[in-house]
């Protein structure tokens, strides 16, 4: 494990047997895992979002992303920083071609944008991109991919002339590259949430 503070994430292997390893992660402040997945090689990625190591821990969170093997040692752990605000990272998902895709939210808890962004098997950052409109909410809640890399997002959004009620459900087709293919909006007068 590493990282000793006020609230931290953990995640831990199992087999049949029982527990095999757990890992806590985090620092002096408040650090969250809020996806995990695992790709072809058996290595462990988790996302979420820290305060401990944030650039302005006072205010805002960063998102992060962290890469362990099977045993649960730290091969690399990166921050993200995609606005002003704070970043969160929702979801992470290993693509066939070895890279890792993730989406999140980038800005305030009630306005700012969806990020989607793709990291090599080695962390390094392929690209990123920043979806929303100028007045309203936005996030990527989860995401997955297929067999030709392409990426399909799901998330909410309460823009201004995109939303029927309060939320609605957005989903939406990306290539390989982060181009947008298409998107679909769902929702009715109420309040509709995505996970």
């Amino acid at each position: 494990s590493f990282g000793f503070g006020g609230v931290e994430g953990f995640f831990f292997t199992n087999s049949d047997s029982g527990v095999v390893n757990a890992t806590t992660l985090g620092g002096s402040d408040i650090d969250a895992i809020t996806d995990i997945t695992v790709d072809a090689s058996g290595n462990i990625i988790v996302c979420g979002y820290s305060k401990s190591l944030a650039v302005n821990a006072v205010v805002t969170y960063d998102g992060f992303i962290a890469k362990f093997d099977a045993d649960h040692n730290l091969l690399w752990q990166k921050y993200t920083k995609y606005s002003t605000g704070s970043d969160y990272i929702y979801a992470v998902k290993c693509s066939a071609d070895g890279t890792i895709v993730a989406v999140g939210h980038t800005g305030s808890y009630n306005s700012g944008e969806m990020f989607i962004a793709k990291f090599g098997a080695d962390g390094s950052t392929v690209w990123h991109y920043n979806f929303g409109h100028s007045a309203g909410f936005e996030a990527g809640y989860d995401v997955t991919t297929d067999s030709s890399n392409n990426i399909y997002v799901v998330g909410e959004t309460t823009s201004t002339g995109v939303t029927y009620g309060d939320y609605d459900v957005f989903v939406a087709k990306f290539s390989s590259v982060g181009a947008i293919t298409w998107q679909r909006d769902i929702g009715g007068t109420g309040t509709e949430h995505a996970n």
